[in-house]
């Protein structure tokens, strides 16, 4: 083999497991999603918060939901609060149907597409592997962001800014 295959190898190893790395930090909502039998993509790219980033400002993290128009913000208490809200939020602004996609803040673990469903009965296995997440429906422009600073922001019906 010459070197510039084998450097073609290396570097297809590398990324392999790169994406082994990745997936590896989210094994437990996986494990907890397939004991459930829960259907679901993984998302390695960064387009899921690319959608994001074109319809709020983003002044360092999180969203400022400040100058985001119509939105909702609602304060919780405690975590059972949090999940409960997030479920309620989810099922009032998306059928169980609608696909969804869960981003959390820790931007080296891979954004999860599945249905709105999973999100409103197993918010749990969302929400503990990171205080801060988002749940997206780009088909009914809907944006929620759960944050460590104790809120549940969103938005429904949203186009790109500008």
């Amino acid at each position: 083999m010459d070197r510039e295959a084998l450097i073609k190898k290396r570097e297809a190893l590398k990324a392999k497991l790169k994406l082994e790395y990745r997936r590896g930090l989210i094994c437990d909502v996986l494990e907890s999603l397939d004991t459930r039998n829960i259907d679901y993509a993984i998302r390695f790219d960064y387009g899921p918060f690319e959608w994001i980033a074109d319809r709020f400002p983003i002044p360092f993290f999180g969203i400022d939901w400040s100058k985001v128009p119509g939105m909702i913000k609602i304060r919780y208490a405690d975590d059972e609060e949090k999940e409960r809200l997030i479920s309620q939020v989810v099922a009032e602004n998306l059928k169980p149907s609608d696909g969804v996609t869960v981003i959390w803040g820790n931007a080296s673990n891979p954004n999860l597409e599945l249905k709105a469903d999973a999100v409103i009965h197993h918010t749990a296995i969302f929400t503990d592997e990171c205080e801060d997440l988002w749940v997206t429906c780009p088909d009914r422009g809907f944006c929620l962001e759960c944050s460590h600073n104790d809120y549940v922001a969103y938005k429904s019906g949203l186009r790109a800014k500008g």
